[in-house]
């Protein structure tokens, strides 16, 4: 897996509503990795990772996973 820190290629202003730790959450989810695979990743819990979903899906105004990778990679595609 890929280091979460390094932000990838994602355009950090969608995220811009987000902490820190909430845009690392949500840039992996963004890639498709799964509550568990980010947990490892970032080290905290699986309910946690749920938590932070949750949040990140008010605050961005989303309902789903597919809604999340979208909206960032046209956003970063825009950006480009």
């Amino acid at each position: 897996m890929e280091q979460a820190l390094g932000q990838g290629s994602l355009d950090s202003s969608y995220f811009s509503k987000l902490s820190r730790r909430e845009a690392e959450v949500a840039r992996l989810a963004a890639k498709g990795y799964t509550n568990a695979q980010i947990a490892e990743e970032l080290f905290i819990s699986t309910e946690t990772v749920k938590r932070h979903m949750a949040t990140i899906f008010e605050k961005l105004d989303i309902t789903s996973r597919r809604e999340l990778s979208i909206s960032a990679e046209s956003t970063n595609s825009s950006a480009n």
